[in-house]
């Protein structure tokens, strides 16, 4: 089994360990190991006794030196690439590699304790977190006026930190709830600070960022307040913006169509008399093939009306020609009738007028 240590004192042949439970063992000398050194050793590297009690002077000043980056190293593994925290009411935390396998799990309250499973741990840091929250639905403690508080703290540079915050906003994206959340980044010396007061990273700096903005507020009172009570003071920070989870609609829409029956599901469902009685309904595209086919019977319809009332037979159209013809022939004659007794009315006028001169002309020569 690999343990974890700090070199506090090195001698000819061994050097004091303090191990993680604060006490002191002699491990075998290496070359190249100094003081202050963290290291990983197993049983075969300890030397002859197993705990060393008597330490020299400066060994406890070293101690007292070195204390707070060995309890730091003692919440934190070795090979962690990064602390994720996740508060809820209840609150925990996350330790991932470089890999994004989860590595270790704590619980920061009784409540958390009771929605991990230790089998997560090896297991891909979106998966893991995505069993947490669906685990936290199940129990009632996400809702849909829910706020997720999520922070993350990087403990080298192995990791990408974009990719990280997608990898987290995904998932949420996965739960069914609509609850609301905030993704924050870290440094390693707000961690140190929130764990000496086992809080997670993330509510120790929104305290903080609060009592910036509202300094009359004590820590107490906000430690006593969860978050959706917070969420007004979240709202005045600078930095803790909250974000509204939008699901995957597409997916919301196909649970929608699976969960809606059929019409001949619906059918099944009624008595058979009934169902003896009841027309089966069209679907829609039989239903607006036929309005098609309608509209199309009908301008049909109307164009061989049209085209009907616009033909004429051909033996109207000839009987009405010679009725022109002849309607045509009668005005000539009336005209012609009309001119010959002008012509008669004229001569006679004029033989009368001719007559009369010659009865004046007649009586003169007698």
């Amino acid at each position: 089994m690999v343990h974890e240590g700090v070199i506090l004192e090195i001698k000819k042949n061994f050097f004091i360990v303090m191990d993680q439970q604060g006490d002191f063992i002699k491990l075998k000398y290496k070359e190249g190991s100094y003081e202050g050194q963290k290291i990983l050793y197993n049983t075969e590297d300890i030397y002859k006794e197993t705990k060393y009690k008597k330490i020299s002077a400066y060994a406890a000043v070293l101690i007292l030196v070195l204390l707070p980056a060995f309890i730091f190293m003692s919440l934190n593994p070795v090979n962690a690439a990064a602390v994720i925290s996740v508060d809820i009411n209840p609150s925990m935390e996350f330790m991932i590699d470089k890999n994004e396998k989860v590595i270790d799990i704590r619980s920061l309250d009784e409540e958390a304790g009771a929605l991990i499973n230790e089998k997560w741990i090896g297991m891909p840091y979106p998966e893991t977190l995505l069993m947490y929250l669906n685990e936290a639905e199940a129990q009632g403690y996400i809702v849909n006026d829910s706020i997720v508080l999520v922070s993350c703290t990087f403990l080298n540079d192995d990791l990408d930190s974009a990719e990280i915050q997608n990898h987290t906003e995904d998932t949420m994206k996965q739960v069914n709830t609509d609850f609301s959340y905030v993704y924050h980044e870290e440094n390693r010396e707000d961690l140190k600070k929130a764990q000496k007061e086992n809080l997670s990273a993330g509510k120790y700096k929104l305290y903080e960022e609060i009592q910036k903005v509202h300094p009359e507020i004590p820590t107490e009172e906000l430690k006593n307040k969860n978050l959706k009570e917070l969420r007004e003071l979240m709202d005045d920070t600078e930095h803790f913006k909250i974000k509204q989870n939008e699901k995957d609609k597409n997916k919301d829409k196909d649970k929608d169509k699976d969960a809606s029956p059929s019409d001949n599901d619906s059918r099944n469902d009624k008595p058979d008399d009934q169902r003896k009685n009841e027309r089966p309904r069209k679907t829609d595209s039989n239903h607006q093939n036929q309005n098609n086919q309608g509209n199309y019977n009908k301008d049909q319809e109307r164009l061989n009306n049209k085209e009907k009332n616009n033909s004429v037979p051909k033996d109207k159209e000839k009987e009405d020609k010679k009725n022109d013809k002849d309607s045509i022939k009668e005005k000539d004659r009336d005209r012609s009738d009309k001119k010959d007794d002008l012509k008669k009315d004229v001569q006679k006028k004029d033989k009368g007028e001719r007559d009369k001169s010659s009865g004046k002309d007649n009586r003169k020569g007698n």
